[in-house]
């Protein structure tokens, strides 16, 4: 009985550990809005659709600005809370880091050619 009681403390404390970055990481998919800050520049306006293919994630980007729409995006992953990926601009790549936060944000920094800077994004209504 002892054992059965465990096993089933063990299942509910999991459960609860689990289930909110699972149902996170769900969050994740469909369009995001975002902007770029780049100061001294004006900031860039940007969207990301997100989806999950082939047990990962998937990615592309519009960028209006500068004319670019469904760039795919490369090295798409979501780790805990902590969302990477790399914007392939030819000669340039561009890699970014992003947190999740529990409003349903992302706040991250951006590096292109040593030169960084920070981005935040907000699901699409």
């Amino acid at each position: 009985m002892k054992r059965i009681s465990s096993v089933l403390v063990i299942v509910t404390v999991l459960s609860l550990v689990l289930s909110p970055l699972l149902a996170f990481a769900d969050s994740i998919a469909g369009r995001w809005e975002g902007v770029a800050v780049a100061s001294p520049d004006p900031d860039i306006p940007f969207s990301v659709e997100f989806k999950e293919q082939d047990g990962g994630l998937k990615a592309t980007m519009d960028i209006p600005s500068q004319g670019l729409y469904g760039l795919e995006l490369t090295e798409v992953k979501l780790e805990g809370k902590t969302l990477e990926f790399v914007v392939p601009v030819p000669d340039s790549p561009v890699t970014c880091s992003a947190q999740l936060k529990e409003d349903g944000t992302m706040i991250g920094t951006y590096d292109r050619l040593g030169q960084t800077g920070r981005f935040s994004m907000k699901r699409s209504e």
